[in-house]
């Protein structure tokens, strides 16, 4: 039985992150050496979209991750994302918080510990805050609750 030759297809969509969400056509009438095309063909055209990008790190991002037990983010966390040297730096800048990391994971993930532990000392009612400290505590207070 002879079948005529199909192009598989793809759908690339970007989010916000610049990370790609790939779907592909799942298609019986494919055959397997040309499903086996598929993924190439998506990784090249992938790289085709970013070759006249310097990078695909977002220049921003809004995050909504606190690693402490105990506290939430209220809304998103409006970060900046830049490269310094060897490091990928994540900045609050209404709060002057900052993190980094050799990754944009590892980044965020620090920082992620960082201002949960700050938002924790911050709220302690057994500490005196000046008024740079206070003003942060105040910024960090919109964004985290504690919900225990």
């Amino acid at each position: 039985m002879a079948t005529a030759a199909v192009t598989p297809t793809a759908s690339v969509d970007f989010g916000p992150s610049g990370s790609a969400y790939v779907e592909t056509a799942n298609r019986f009438d494919v055959s397997v050496e040309e499903r086996a095309l598929v993924p190439m063909q998506i990784r090249e055209l992938v790289i085709d979209l970013f070759a006249n990008n310097e990078s695909a790190r977002p220049d921003s991002l809004l995050f909504g991750a606190v690693a402490r037990p105990g506290l939430r983010v209220r809304k998103p966390i409006p970060l900046t994302v830049s490269q310094e040297q060897d490091n990928v730096v994540v900045s609050w800048d209404d709060a002057d918080e900052f993190a980094c990391g050799k990754t944009t994971g590892e980044a965020l993930a620090e920082f992620s510990k960082n201002i949960g532990d700050l938002y924790v000392e911050l709220n302690d009612s057994t500490v005196r805050l000046g008024k740079d400290l206070a003003r942060v505590r105040d910024i960090m207070n919109q964004y985290i609750e504690s919900y225990e």
